[in-house]
């Protein structure tokens, strides 16, 4: 596996805890990966390391530098870690790795994801600007104060006619707090609540679904479309 040697170039904080990091590659100078592969970082712990696994966030035709969407967990040894890089410094990662990948088939892609199990998504979607196929992203945030990245999606969905998100808030009973210009792209309540109507359409097995997010939402909402009949060889996932 390959080793980088990468200088933190930008740290953008966003609410709730997350940041996104961009890292550019300084030896070997660029990097090579299909987008929904995750980069290796060796924490340090005691005496030893520990791998902590993060999903590429920037586009594939982005070779030069990289960028991961990261959430800091209070008193966590890797947020801690990374929570002290400064923009300057120089660190190492090793990758890339993963299967989780698009697939290359005529079906409209759906991407089920919550916080930031957005990242791989956001390197299929920034990756895949030609696709002929339609995608549609839901994705689960708990409140409008939790919003981060919504400008970047609506600029990628104005300019690409086959690209549709909607951002599904589990904590919202309703979408007054949000600009009336913007609320087409929202949803109250949880992700099974907005794609109810979609996998209950009898051309539901013309879709395939990729899921991302914290193991108990990724097996959560298998189990909801499993219990639609969708045909479990057009379901992939990564959890984390």
């Amino acid at each position: 596996m390959q080793t980088y040697r990468t200088v933190l170039v930008n740290k953008i904080p966003f609410p709730n805890g997350v940041d996104l990091l961009r890292f550019s590659l300084q030896t070997p100078s660029s990097i090579v990966f299909f987008p929904g592969q995750y980069i290796i970082l060796k924490v340090p712990s005691g005496v030893s390391f520990v791998n902590r696994l993060y999903s590429i966030a920037s586009s594939s035709t982005q070779t030069g530098s990289f960028e991961l969407l990261i959430k800091r967990i209070p008193g966590g040894l890797a947020s801690n870690y990374i929570n002290s890089f400064a923009v300057g410094q120089s660190v190492e990662f090793s990758g890339p790795a993963g299967q989780f990948s698009l697939k290359n088939t005529p079906q409209t892609k759906v991407f089920l994801t919550t916080g930031t199990g957005i990242a791989p998504v956001r390197s299929f979607i920034l990756s895949n600007r030609g696709h002929i196929q339609k995608h549609i992203l839901f994705w689960g945030m708990p409140s409008v104060a939790d919003l981060y990245l919504f400008d970047e999606l609506k600029s990628v969905a104005i300019d690409d006619p086959l690209f549709t998100f909607f951002i599904c808030l589990s904590k919202e009973t309703s979408l007054d707090k949000i600009d009336p210009a913007g609320r087409s792209y929202f949803r109250p309540g949880h992700i099974n609540d907005a794609v109810k109507e979609l996998v209950g359409s009898p051309s539901h097995n013309g879709l395939e679904f990729y899921i991302c997010g914290r193991r108990e939402v990724v097996e959560s909402l298998r189990e909801f479309l499993y219990s639609h009949n969708i045909d479990r060889s057009l379901i992939f996932f990564e959890r984390y």
